[in-house]
């Protein structure tokens, strides 16, 4: 089995991130108690790499930009309920459970993107689907797009599936400061199948 681990420099270049950084919040998880470790050093020891930890992990990354409240907002938002009585997408009645359905799926090359907002009463997130397999818009085509003034191809940006999750916060929020992150997923099926960032 592929350790997640092994994992973190190809992932981390896509997110942008420092492998050291994402490994951080990989250990993080395993001290919170929401990812598993094998014990021991070598093949078959830490954090396997399964749709699970990988969904934990992405979550996380959207979750929190703060590595002390990784934990506490990536349990948090891993446990949001559908605000319908499930996820229309995968039938899941959490976050993370929905997430990591679709991780186990065909439908990697179709998930567009995920996010995560926190606001003085509230936790929300959502993700969106493509209906279909098609070309997405990388960050480096929009800055070209901008450069040259040249306007998106619609064909090329299907219409999505959304899927929301939300919770009341109980307890004091932190001020009236609010946070929202998205995290494009368009490049997942590739990092997936090993290939990496530029």
């Amino acid at each position: 089995m592929t350790s997640l681990k092994s994992q973190i420099p190809n992932l981390a270049g896509w997110l942008r991130m420092t492998p050291a950084a994402l490994y951080e919040r990989q250990r993080a998880l395993v001290r919170a108690g929401l990812l598993k470790a094998k014990p021991g050093r070598g093949r078959g020891t830490g954090v396997t790499l399964n749709p699970h930890s990988l969904a934990t992990l992405l979550i996380s990354v959207v979750a929190s930009d703060s590595l002390t409240e990784t934990p506490e907002l990536t349990k948090i938002f891993v446990n949001l309920k559908s605000e319908g009585e499930q996820c229309p997408i995968t039938g899941k009645k959490t976050f993370g459970a929905a997430l990591t359905q679709i991780l186990d799926s065909e439908l990697v090359p179709r998930l567009a993107w995920i996010d995560a907002s926190v606001s003085w009463d509230n936790y929300s997130a959502a993700m969106g689907l493509r209906k279909e397999e098609g070309h997405y818009y990388t960050e480096d085509d929009f800055k070209r797009l901008n450069a040259t003034g040249e306007k998106p191809d619609r064909d090329k940006m299907k219409s999505q599936i959304y899927s929301q999750f939300a919770s009341r916060r109980t307890g004091p929020g932190k001020g009236l400061i609010s946070r929202r992150a998205s995290l494009p997923l368009f490049w997942l099926h590739r990092a997936l199948g090993g290939e990496h960032a530029g």
